[in-house]
């Protein structure tokens, strides 16, 4: 039996089903002078690989019932092996009786835990547990009459405020967390800076750091630190105000001073964060640990602000603790989601009334809301008709693969014809922002790379040898869109920063990133970039475009499911085009990916 968990074991590696992280962590169970050694390996590998993709625990039953992230390779084995072999009990108690695991209750640091028939990895159920016991203590505090009062008629009375935002700020005042999601185009950007400049205003702080803006990537802080900027003056905000006000967004891991080298935090436990408000954007990115780092870090005086949309994909490490907390009015109330309305439960509020989505652009609202609520009957009719004008479906059973080349070369003909004919350095971000090409996978016939190879290659023999650049034996050429893939702290570019190929005075080849920094040579940054013709998912989230074109797989694959869909296309401001089979479309709606976690279940219970 042990040789026979070593063929598979050796076997779902060669398969890419397993990687080198679950094959040395289950190393770490091999114990010489212990027969069973090779059963304590087998669970850690399928703990460690469930991790990997997101999933707290693994219920008992997924060891041979049939699982979304389990392969058909590993679960056939699975199944063989417990139900003709071993009965998944008796590993359990042998794993007891050698305190590889432990029951919940008896609060040992084993590597496995058990929680009413789910294996947790330790870090897991320590992340898990914190997070719920610090939610249950602090998600809700019932206002005292005479202070509610005080605040409501002292400062907020004579505010030109409507009564639903009133009932953010005194949340945010009174709470020690304060949740609030919606769709795009809900004024959540807008709503952040006036919570900022209303703190400022009725605690009278006089330090920068007394409120602490943060997002998950660097993409979203430079995003988010314009907008800051740009809404400061459009609200004609003092010059004594606007010197102490926040000027900038940091991203959370630099703003907790992450140090992966030693696996070190600046703020944590022992030493406690100062400000007296955290404001945190696009919070459905923020995976668990993150999540734990952050309230871990928490003074005890200190406020944290959540905003997000919970309907967008989650974090790829592991479950979005955002999305948990926002589903906790779900479970409370019962109420149709397509009412232009002002939600709310305790702490949690959820703005409906879109600013974004009217007149010539209305279409889209609804037919996003028709995907968040899965009424794929309605959406296969409307895809069928083409009937809304600004939202297109080209079936790729109909419109063959030259189609696809025209289509993904034409979405493009304006931002081609500019840096053919019209190129200007400063006008080269807003011209190329407004269309952007998205893609469910990076590889394949229908991926990032493949679109991003097509339409380079289209524009090399427009140039016929003019503007071209050969570097690093690769032909490049003016104007040529790319994406940073990794942070530089030094240069201040992130991961998802756009930029250009340009050339300087020189006419030499050079990067440009934004007007207010200046060129770089490709050198510094070859290894790091890749074009921006196409992006994933991913990648888009937290951007905004004129016009989006989403391109499917030719299959249907586990990544596609009703989030994944809705982030894409919730990307477009004005105008949507996809491309590709119209079922494997409605069967990726009809798909809620949940990774296991007991914390919405567990949370309620509290609150």
């Amino acid at each position: 039996m042990k040789n026979r968990v070593n063929n598979f074991l050796l076997n779902a590696y060669k398969k890419k089903e397993l990687n080198l992280i679950d094959i040395n962590f289950s190393k770490l169970f091999y114990f010489k002078k212990d027969n069973n050694s090779y059963i304590y390996i087998l669970f850690a590998c399928i703990l460690s690989l469930s991790n990997r993709l997101g999933h707290i625990f693994v219920y008992l039953n997924d060891f041979f019932n049939k699982n979304i992230f389990f392969s058909k390779y590993i679960l056939e084995f699975l199944y063989f092996f417990f139900n003709k072999h071993i009965k998944i009990k008796n590993c359990i108690n042998l794993m007891l009786d050698c305190y590889i695991i432990s029951l919940w209750f008896n609060k040992k640091n084993t590597p496995f835990i058990l929680y009413n028939d789910c294996i947790y990895l330790y870090k897991n159920w320590y992340y898990e547990n914190y997070v719920i016991t610090y939610l249950s203590k602090n998600f809700y505090v019932k206002f005292k009459k005479d202070i509610y009062l005080k605040y409501l008629n002292i400062y907020i009375k004579n505010l030109n405020l409507n009564l639903n935002f009133k009932k953010i700020i005194l949340s945010s005042i009174f709470n020690k967390i304060t949740i609030i999601t919606g769709s795009p185009g809900t004024g959540k950007s807008t709503l952040i800076i006036k919570i900022i400049i209303l703190l400022y205003k009725i605690f009278k702080f006089k330090d920068k750091n007394s409120i602490i803006l943060l997002s998950p990537t660097g993409k979203l802080s430079s995003w988010l630190t314009d907008c800051l900027n740009n809404i400061y003056n459009l609200l004609n905000i003092s010059n004594d105000l606007k010197e102490i006000l926040p000027s900038k967004c940091l991203t959370i891991h630099k703003f907790l001073g992450f140090n992966y080298l030693y696996n070190y935090l600046k703020f944590n436990k022992n030493n406690k964060i100062l400000s007296n408000y955290i404001i945190i954007d696009e919070c459905s990115m923020i995976s668990l640990n993150i999540f734990y780092n952050i309230l871990s870090s928490l003074n005890s005086y200190t406020k944290l602000i959540l905003i997000g949309d919970y309907n967008q994909l989650d974090s790829v490490e592991s479950i979005s603790i955002f999305n948990n907390i926002c589903n906790i009015i779900y479970d409370n109330f019962f109420f149709k989601d397509y009412l232009n309305c002002f939600l709310y439960y305790k702490n949690i509020f959820i703005l409906k009334k879109n600013y974004r989505y009217i007149n010539d652009n209305k279409n889209i609202g609804i037919f996003l809301n028709l995907i968040k609520n899965k009424d794929y009957n309605i959406l296969y009719k409307y895809f069928l008709n083409n009937s809304f004008s600004n939202i297109i479906f080209y079936d790729s059973n109909k419109f063959g693969y030259d189609f696809f080349l025209d289509l993904c070369i034409k979405f493009y003909k304006n931002y081609i014809n500019f840096i053919l004919y019209n190129f200007d350095i400063n006008k080269i971000f807003n011209i190329f922002k407004k269309d952007q090409i998205i893609c469910i996978l990076k590889e394949t016939k229908n991926g990032v790379y493949f679109v991003n190879n097509l339409i380079n290659n289209y524009i090399y023999n427009l140039f016929k040898n003019k503007f071209l650049f050969n570097f690093n034996d690769k032909i490049h050429f003016l104007g040529e869109p790319v994406l940073i893939t990794k942070n530089n702290n030094d240069l201040k570019l992130y991961n998802g920063d756009l930029g250009f190929f340009v050339s300087d005075k020189k006419n030499n080849l050079r990067l440009y990133f934004n007007k207010k920094i200046n060129y770089f040579h490709p050198f510094i940054l070859y290894n790091n970039l890749i074009n921006a013709w196409s992006i994933t998912v991913h990648k888009s989230q937290g951007s905004e475009y004129d016009n989006v074109l989403l391109i499917l797989p030719n299959k249907f694959i586990n990544i596609l499911n009703n989030n994944i869909i809705y982030t894409a296309l919730s990307r477009s401001k004005k105008k949507i085009i996809i491309y590709g089979d119209i079922n494997i479309l409605i069967n990726s709606i009809k798909v809620i990916y949940n990774k296991n976690t007991n914390f919405r279940k567990r949370l309620n219970i509290y609150c």
